[in-house]
């Protein structure tokens, strides 16, 4: 078993150096800018913002696969609200299916379609 485990690992460390390294696109902010209190609270609000969520989360059965990427970008609720007894919850959903490529190690690798879902609208309840 534990030299499956390390065969595994090889391989998903041989896929991983094939895939380009990325760069993140941040916002060109000067030095000396202070971001104002009305930009902080807005940002903070209860609302959908956008998340990395694990592919795997939805599928514990499976955890003899790998899958590529390993973490999808979702809407997902999110802030604080003005009562700390409430909390940001969905008030709409939507299903997106995404292409990920499902590796069972040694043996095959598959792309398949995955339905994940996004939050549209919160509210603090």
């Amino acid at each position: 078993m534990q030299a499956f485990s390390g065969i595994s690992r090889l391989l998903l460390a041989l896929l991983l150096q094939l895939l380009p390294a990325q760069m993140a696109h941040l916002p060109e902010i000067a030095p000396s800018k202070v971001m104002g209190f009305q930009e902080v609270l807005v940002k903070s609000m209860c609302q959908p913002m956008e998340q990395l969520v694990d592919v795997d989360h939805g599928f514990l059965e499976e955890v003899e696969y790998i899958y590529i990427p390993a973490c999808v970008s979702l809407w997902r609720c999110s802030g604080c609200c003005g009562d700390e007894n409430m909390e940001c919850h969905p008030t709409l959903e939507r299903n997106i299916t995404l292409p990920v490529v499902r590796i069972y190690p040694i043996m095959s690798s598959e792309y398949v379609q995955v339905t994940f879902v996004e939050h549209q609208s919160c509210e603090c309840r």
